[in-house]
């Protein structure tokens, strides 16, 4: 790949065909100096050391980028800003390359933000709950401003959320209740958010935790990290207290200590159990010496009208 940054002869006005503004210009792919490619401001989604982009390093240390990285000039500054080709570009660093093919083209913020939430969210295989709640929302604030503002006599009352989201659904796989729910994940505070994304916390759960004021998701967590878990039910009775003004902490509390979790797993390593037991035992024989035993334990203490928590 070329050191300088000459331009490649190759028509390019059909690769990128749904995505690139319509203009007059005349589209090529130059090599520009990595270190004149700058980040897309607020660009949500993260690059991660997985399996896949290793394999893209590998790929572009073999054959180079195969793609051209889309990017628009910076407005009285020098170098273009990254539109879409994160991770190709970061591959090309990684690779050693000096230079990386880019499409550099004008086109205004709420343009180039569409096109930037687009390509990755068609690209990208895994993703995070955050990525995808602040992708979206990126997008709809950008198409909000594109459609502008609404008729005297059309309703403000949700419309316009209900026509931006409608236009996003048809462009992606999901419907417009489940962007809706996404964009809302972006209303909790970051701890929370970061539970959602590691799966301590449940998606519809958060989505409801998401209405409540910043302290009141303070409660959340706090409780969180003393009970564990977070139910539809427990999330909505929160929800519903907090829009009536009688949530407090102590109520949070109160509410998850009571209504726990049924899957709830105790687990005992293997080193611990075969103290207790022959080694010829298999795991089976063991749960069913432990299941025996508690069953013992359990008419024990009825005996002795002693309740037991369930």
């Amino acid at each position: 790949m070329s050191k300088n940054g000459g331009k490649v002869k190759i028509d390019s006005d059909s690769w990128f065909p749904s995505t690139l503004p319509e203009t007059s210009e005349k589209r090529e792919i130059v090599e520009l100096p990595i270190d004149d490619f700058y980040p897309f401001k607020g660009h949500p989604f993260k690059i991660r050391d997985d399996p896949e982009m290793l394999e893209l390093i590998d790929s572009v240390e073999r054959i180079g980028i195969q793609t051209p990285i889309l990017a628009r000039p910076r407005e009285g500054k020098t170098g273009v800003e990254t539109i879409a080709g994160h991770r190709r570009l970061q591959a090309a660093i990684m690779a050693g390359l000096e230079t990386a093919p880019a499409i550099v083209t004008s086109m205004d913020d709420d343009t180039a933000t569409i096109i930037m939430v687009d390509t990755n969210l068609g690209q990208r295989a895994h993703l995070l709950f955050s990525e995808k709640a602040f992708a979206y929302r990126m997008k709809f604030d950008a198409l909000k401003r594109k459609v502008g503002r609404l008729p005297k006599n059309v309703s403000q009352n949700g419309t316009h959320l209900m026509r931006t989201t409608d236009i996003m659904a048809e462009q992606s796989g999901d419907s417009r209740n489940q962007i809706e729910r996404y964009i809302r994940l972006t209303y909790l505070i970051e701890p929370l958010l970061d539970k959602v994304d590691y799966k301590e916390l449940l998606f519809t759960p958060a989505v409801d935790i998401s209405y409540l004021k910043n302290e009141e998701q303070i409660w959340v967590g706090c409780a969180l990290e003393k009970y564990g878990g977070l139910t539809t039910k427990q999330s909505s009775l929160i929800k519903q207290m907090s829009k009536e003004g009688t949530l407090t902490e102590s109520a949070i509390e109160a509410i998850m200590r009571t209504e726990q979790p049924l899957d709830m797993k105790v687990t005992l390593r293997g080193q611990t159990l075969q103290k207790y037991f022959p080694k010829d035992y298999t795991p089976k024989q063991m749960q069913e010496v432990i299941i025996k035993l508690l069953e013992g334990w359990k008419k024990e203490h009825q005996r002795d009208d002693i309740k037991l928590v369930r």
